[in-house]
């Protein structure tokens, strides 16, 4: 049987994989293992056609003649059953059991034992997506038997979250890949509105004034077109980078610093007229995932002042906090009414001022974090972006980092209690706090990030 710290390992490894064969491998041979299983096999419930179709298997089958003919099992067979029974359900020999089908017994051996298990928790539809089918020989000692019921119990538990962790493999793909879709439209959308389109109409608002002044100030014209033209060929590599790449520009021939320091003296040079105070840019330790979006909120904020605020100073701040990055830009324009604004959406009303501060909110909470926005007319506007930050284990107590080291090794609540001498309701605490800290849902989460930081 596999060790709880292999099991750790192996989720933390599936998170740099993006491969759903991969996954799906990955996990039926490490459940195949846990069970000290010859073979494993994972099929998925094909409700129309009242079928159990095979989508993956691992380990060594008993050599059926032809194994396509038996990829696909009625769901009122042997197999079907674990479809309406919770947890592992036994059997101690499939030959000899009235419910099994031919088609079942070409993938087991005579008075081998088998073990089923349903797969996933749908989140739509009237039951599971799929059934593990881990087969041992007959000369196979099983789980089942072993004298020590610890082991049994954690082969049994690992097991178990395979199986659920294998239903995120088996969803329904048309959906999930019609909302990766919507998504990518999305983040295309706000690309093109943050970057190339920002430039465009840059560059109009040059040529526009260009024009006006062209017979009286020739001079500050051809500045004017030159710089428009710069512009355009700007936005245009950006459009072209935006097609293929997922970080803005800059981002990937700099750290956040630089491109964040770029973009404000680039602000500076444009808009001469407006006094622009900065601090914080330098920040430390920022993850990598907040990069773009923080540097698409300053963009967006700084195009907002340059193109409605009328401003004469703005600020910009960057601040992190325990467990909180707070990014801010203020400025001392004309503002606006925010009684006129819809709660849930900054602004919604399809002009391209709206559609910028909407797209700004969906980027910071797409990122897990929070907008807001504060203005009076003629009093200005302030729009903060807060993000939420995993701590680093010195936010512990050294009773919190000892609870994580257990959990790491796989401890259940009540051997940290005898571990550490103190009651399972005060590990119960330590857990919970130790999940706010890291910011993590459950405590497998906590000890996958533990082990992918290297802190315990």
């Amino acid at each position: 049987m596999a060790s709880p710290v292999t099991l750790i390992e192996t989720l933390a490894h599936l998170q740099q994989h993006i491969s759903a064969a991969y996954g799906r491998q990955t996990l039926l041979d490490y459940a195949r293992k846990s069970a000290s299983a010859r073979l494993g096999l994972l099929f998925r419930v094909d409700t129309p056609a009242r079928q159990l179709i095979l989508v993956d298997q691992c380990g060594q089958a008993p050599l059926p003649a032809n194994p396509t003919a038996h990829s696909s099992i009625p769901l009122h067979g042997l197999f079907g059953a674990a479809l309406h029974h919770q947890g592992l359900l036994r059997l101690p020999d499939t030959y000899n059991d009235p419910r099994s089908l031919p088609a079942e017994r070409i993938w087991t051996w005579p008075r081998g034992q088998v073990q089923l298990c349903a797969i996933g928790i749908p989140s739509t539809g009237p039951g599971p997506q799929g059934v593990m089918v881990l087969c041992n020989m007959p000369d196979t000692p099983a789980t089942s038997e072993t004298s020590d019921t610890s082991v049994t119990a954690q082969a049994d538990s690992e097991i178990r979250i395979c199986a659920i962790l294998l239903g995120a493999y088996l969803e329904d793909n048309s959906e999930v890949t019609q909302v990766a879709i919507d998504r990518e439209r999305s983040r295309i959308a706000r690309d093109i509105h943050d970057g190339a389109a920002q430039g465009i109409a840059h560059a109009i608002h040059s040529l526009e004034f260009a024009q006006r002044v062209l017979e009286k100030q020739p001079q500050a014209a051809r500045r004017e077109i030159q710089r428009a033209r710069e512009t355009l060929l700007e936005s245009l590599d950006d459009l072209r980078h935006d097609i293929s790449a997922l970080l803005p520009a800059p981002l990937e021939q700099a750290n956040f610093a630089g491109a964040a320091r770029a973009l404000l003296d680039n602000f500076s040079i444009q808009e001469p007229a407006i006094t622009l105070r900065y601090e914080g840019i330098h920040i430390k330790h920022l993850p990598p995932s907040l990069e773009a979006v923080l540097y698409r909120f300053l963009q967006e904020a700084l195009n907002n002042v340059r193109k409605h605020a009328h401003a004469s100073r703005v600020s910009v701040q960057i601040q992190s906090l325990p467990g909180l990055l707070v990014a801010q830009v203020s400025d001392d324009g004309a503002g606006f009414d925010m009684e006129r604004i819809p709660a849930r959406h900054p602004a919604n009303n399809g002009t391209s001022t709206h559609f910028g501060l909407r797209a700004m909110q969906e980027r910071v909470e797409q990122a897990g974090g929070a907008l807001e926005i504060t203005s009076q007319l003629n009093a200005g506007t302030t729009i903060k972006a807060r993000f939420p930050l995993a701590l680093s284990p010195l936010a512990l107590t050294n009773r919190e980092r000892e609870v994580l080291r257990l959990l790491v090794e796989g401890a259940t609540n009540r051997a940290i209690a005898g571990t550490l001498s103190v009651s399972i309701e005060t590990v119960k605490s330590h857990v919970h706090h130790i999940m706010q800290k890291l910011q993590v849902k459950d405590r497998t989460q906590a000890a996958v990030l533990a082990t992918r930081k290297q802190w315990v």
